[in-house]
């Protein structure tokens, strides 16, 4: 039997790290290896010796008889075999092993120095060769975004490399994780992170409204507080009026009615609203993916549970789904996922909280690979 090459690398690569083939063997057949692949692989590998059996000639009158007999019993058992034994699953055509380290060394920084880590891609799956794209991050302790970049990468078999990455200057100290996500084949999904430490360089001078850092009180680096006012962000434009578009330019807010806007309680001519304009007779109108998104998400935001009464309004079912997809999103209440009739629909629509760190959600997920895709997101 061939043992593929990138089992044999992956099962040294972890051997080194210090984990036993009693710890490995079990993983790597529940990943779809089949029991023999996995047990000839730890044999190249520990150079253990196949053990050769002597074969014995009985030289007995009426040999033929006797051979067919057994041959009848053979096949048989094979049978048997064959039939009351459980086949092992095929290994997966994708399945991505994913790692990121950050060395001792590199565990504390100053802002604008160089933030080394080790990344380790490890294809564990039958396909040999694959680009992915690996999306980073990294973020403050109070989960705040600092910076995101992207790199494509080819998958053979294990992938170790070093990235460089030179952290902005206007920083501030305190706690970051940096994060790696990446998404491939049908649905999979592999993560990995680490945390590193920025710190302030010493320094005689006294801090300034200039210098870089967000120091003495400032709301914002160099802003705030004793400085500047900050500039007002578009975050800051909403009036939580439905009826009004924000609008944030050059630092100056601004609102836009929208007219004619439905739950405004005013019936405006040419309006099509049911909340706005009710009617003995509802006029015939299109049903599109827009419409459905825009009607489900001005009546959600005064009314969850009026929301989802609109969507069972709705006479296909696939616009049902969308549209309670729409509301369970833009609510981020997961409570309206469960209403969703296709499997498929429901599944992406759990899936939006998994990928926010809600793995509460994976066990109503019916698909199997994104199940456990969702599983490996809250490890």
């Amino acid at each position: 039997m061939s043992v593929p090459p990138q089992l044999i690398d992956y099962i040294r690569t972890y051997l080194s790290q210090g984990y036993t083939e009693q710890q490995l063997r079990p993983y790597l057949i529940q990943n779809g290896w089949t029991p023999s692949s996995v047990d000839e692989a730890f044999s190249i590998i520990f150079n253990r010796q196949v053990p050769v059996q002597t074969e014995h000639t009985i030289h007995i009158k009426g040999m033929g008889i006797i051979m067919g007999v057994l041959v009848v019993v053979i096949g048989l058992v094979g049978l048997l075999i064959y039939l009351l034994l459980p086949s092992a699953e095929p290994a997966q055509e994708m399945l991505l092993d994913y790692q990121i380290k950050i060395s001792p060394a590199e565990k504390i920084k100053f802002p604008g120095e160089e933030l080394a880590f080790e990344t380790t891609l490890v294809n564990m799956g039958k396909t040999p060769r694959y680009d992915v794209v690996i999306e980073y991050s990294f973020s403050s302790s109070g989960g705040k975004t600092v910076e995101t970049w992207d790199e494509t990468k080819a998958i053979e078999t294990v992938h170790p490399y070093t990235v460089r990455k030179v952290l902005p200057v206007t920083l501030a100290p305190g706690n970051y994780v940096l994060k790696g996500h990446i998404a491939y084949g049908d649905g999979l999904i592999a993560r990995a992170s680490d945390s590193f430490v920025v710190k302030n360089r010493e320094s005689t001078t006294a801090p300034t409204c200039t210098d870089g850092i967000l120091n003495q009180g400032e709301e914002e680096t160099d802003c705030g507080g004793p400085c500047n006012a900050c500039e007002k962000s578009c975050f800051d434009c909403d009036d939580t009026n439905m009826c009004t578009r924000d609008v944030c330019k050059e630092g100056v807010c601004t609102h836009i009615p929208i007219t004619p806007c439905c739950g405004d309680n005013i019936c405006s001519e040419g309006e099509v609203c049911i909340a706005d304009c009710p009617s003995t007779k509802e006029p015939t109108i299109k049903v599109t993916a827009t419409s459905i998104k825009e009607e489900a998400m001005d009546i959600a935001s005064t009314d969850e549970e009026s929301a989802g009464k609109y969507c069972n309004t709705l006479e296909k079912e696939v616009d049902k789904d969308y549209c309670f997809r729409v509301v369970a999103h833009g609510t981020e209440n997961k409570n309206f996922c469960k209403f969703i009739i296709s499997s498929s629909t429901k599944d992406f629509c759990y899936m939006k909280f998994a990928t926010k760190g809600d793995n509460s959600v994976c066990p109503e997920i019916s698909n199997e690979h994104l199940q456990r895709a969702c599983i490996s997101l809250g490890t």
